[in-house]
């Protein structure tokens, strides 16, 4: 595998990073696991694939999601009549930033 110093993953802000037209990106491979990132930015759509090797044996792992950019969720929310009360890059509660690899925002009902 060519690596060209490309680090990532598909959850959150980080899938807006993949190059024009790529839809498969090998992420991980290692002596016992490799795994690749198929996602379909029109449909939303992502499926991590994880292949193990266990003897002669090979075993794997697919988890289709859809996924949501931030804009998204805020307009969901705003339908519903939610207000935006944070949005931070994880759960340690460090602020979003232009290079944040995620985002967890939270959305309240007005009292």
């Amino acid at each position: 595998m060519r690596d060209d110093g490309w680090r990532g993953t598909m959850t959150g802000c980080k899938a807006a990073t993949r190059r024009p037209g790529e839809r498969l990106r090998a992420i991980a491979c290692d002596d016992g696991h490799m795994r690749v990132e198929e996602f379909d930015f029109v449909s939303q759509r992502h499926v991590p694939h994880h292949l193990w090797r266990e003897g002669q044996d090979a075993v794997s792992l697919n988890v289709p999601f859809r996924y949501a950019r931030p804009a998204g969720m805020d307009l969901m929310a705003q339908f519903t009549g939610m207000v935006s009360e944070a949005r931070r890059d994880g759960w340690d509660r460090a602020p979003v930033t232009a290079s944040s690899g995620a985002h967890v925002s939270v959305w309240r009902l007005p009292r």
